[in-house]
């Protein structure tokens, strides 16, 4: 057994959480192993709009010690204090806490496991589940680019914010403008792939042939992408026809280079993207090049 670390450390602060946002419903055991309990623990999760129900199990042998887990949420979004909303602490070595998320609270979720600090090896998963199962959403019918929804007068809104949350039962078309000097484009679609995989395209309003795309598998994706001049543009979702339901964000930017940002590893607010306010540092997505 490792006495005091395992593949997830440092992980002893909130803002060295471990990432388990591309891991729902898996076991520790079966990403890099069990974990161990030699300080405290944190990992971060997301809540999709839309998936209100969230259950946390930790299980562990509870002749070896204790261990308690507990969820916390961005409670002060100027101080970036955190907020427990869920505890659990039993003798049986199996800790579970499954909690009702507030529909307007969708986001960033921290999990802290800790306990008496014996080095006891643990196991952890997590899952959010659907809540919202309506047949079509408001945008609809957006089938295709004459169709598509005007966001134009939306950008930096989220779409649970303007008509509800969007259901990718086909293939969905919303049209953005884009002014001059603000030709960096960034997209996020933010979704669980456990209910169905979604991706992104972005086109102009003459071209068959997108743009730029994003389709990674994985939950939440989106697109940074510097748009060749200012103008109507396009974004298509596209995906499994599965019902899965997401959340739509656009804005633009000044254009910039790749050698601006080395490695495209920044700091990104993910009050813009994610409804809460605190950073992290991400690996910027590049996206498809389809030119």
């Amino acid at each position: 057994m490792m006495e005091g670390d395992d593949p997830y450390e440092p992980n002893n602060k909130f803002d060295e959480a471990y990432d388990l946002r591309d891991y729902e419903c898996k076991w520790l055991s079966k990403i890099h192993g069990l974990a161990v309990q030699g300080d405290d623990d944190w990992y971060m999760i997301d809540v999709t709009p839309g998936f209100q129900n969230l259950t946390v199990n930790l299980k562990f042998n509870p002749s070896g010690g204790y261990i308690q887990v507990d969820l916390y949420r961005l409670w002060d979004r100027h101080s970036l204090d955190w907020n427990p909303i869920g505890s659990n602490y039993s003798m049986t070595g199996d800790d579970k806490i499954d909690i009702i998320c507030p529909y307007i609270d969708p986001g960033i979720y921290m999990i802290q496991v800790r306990g008496d600090c014996t080095g006891l090896e643990y196991d952890l998963w997590w899952d959010d589940e659907r809540t919202d199962n309506r047949p079509d959403d408001n945008y609809e019918e957006n089938d295709d680019r004459m169709t598509a929804y005007d966001l134009s007068f939306h950008e930096r809104e989220d779409l649970w914010s303007i008509n509800d949350l969007a259901i990718q039962n086909d293939t969905d078309w919303y049209k953005i403008q884009v002014n001059s000097g603000f030709e960096h484009l960034f997209v996020l679609v933010m979704y669980d792939y456990q209910e169905g995989a979604i991706g992104i395209e972005i086109y102009n309003w003459f071209s068959s042939k997108a743009l730029t795309s994003n389709f990674t598998m994985k939950d939440n994706e989106y697109i940074s992408y510097d748009l060749p001049s200012n103008g109507t543009y396009y974004i298509r979702i596209f995906g499994d026809h599965s019902g899965n339901i997401y959340n739509l964000r656009w804005e633009t930017w000044p254009p910039y280079t790749e050698e601006m940002i080395p490695g495209y590893d920044i700091f990104i607010l993910l009050g813009a993207v994610f409804g809460v306010v605190v950073l992290f540092t991400l690996k910027w997505k590049r996206s498809k090049n389809h030119l």
